[in-house]
Formats: C-alpha cells, structure tokens, sequence
C-alpha cells in the first residue's frame, strides 16, 4: 500500500520513493514514522479500476477496484502460478501473518 502511496505522490513530507524510506532513521525514543496525507488525496482509493483510454489501459484516478474484480484477478493468480485450491484474499492474509510471526506458510 505504501508504494501505491508513494506512486501516487499523496504524503505531504519529503519521501517519494522506497529508497527514501530506507534512508529515513527514526529518533528515539520513537519506534516508527508518521506520514500525513494530502488532502486532496484522502478521498481517492488505493485500489481502483483499470479503465480503457485512447492511449489505452490506465489506472482511474477515482474508480475504486471492485471486489468481484479483485477476485478474478486473484483467481487467475493462483491458477497461472499452479496452485492447487482457489487463491483468496484470506490465504495471502493468512500468510502474511505466519511470515510476520516467523512460522511457516503451507496453503492447505
């Protein structure tokens, strides 16, 4: 979600890429950073829909992503890397979560 942030150009400091993010050190006794938003951009969605123009295929700048979209793009994920159950939203959650506490993730 950051980097969709960044894409977008939609925190008000001075980062604007992955990189500036690395380079940022965080002052004790803080354990993290805050960004604020643009204003303007508190309202636009982080996932939004593709759409056709004349010079074709471009993300809409305020048509948030429709769920039945989400999924069957998910779904030809899963089938396109060969898993052997329908890929969901749930699964990626779920191994994030295995990956962040350090277990191992094996899809069912």
């Amino acid at each position: 979600m950051i980097v969709m942030a960044l894409l977008d150009n939609a925190f008000r400091s001075e980062v604007r890429s992955i990189e500036d993010i690395y380079r940022t050190r965080v002052q004790a006794p803080r354990h993290s950073l805050e960004f604020k938003w643009k204003q303007d951009k508190l309202k636009t969605p982080i996932f939004r829909q593709a759409e056709r123009t004349p010079t074709g295929i471009e993300t809409s700048e305020t048509e948030a992503l429709r769920y039945h979209t989400h999924l069957y793009y998910l779904q030809r994920l899963g089938l396109a890397t060969g898993f052997l159950q329908i890929l969901t939203s749930y699964c990626i959650r779920r191994g994030s979560g295995e990956a962040v506490e350090g277990g191992t993730c094996l899809l069912n």
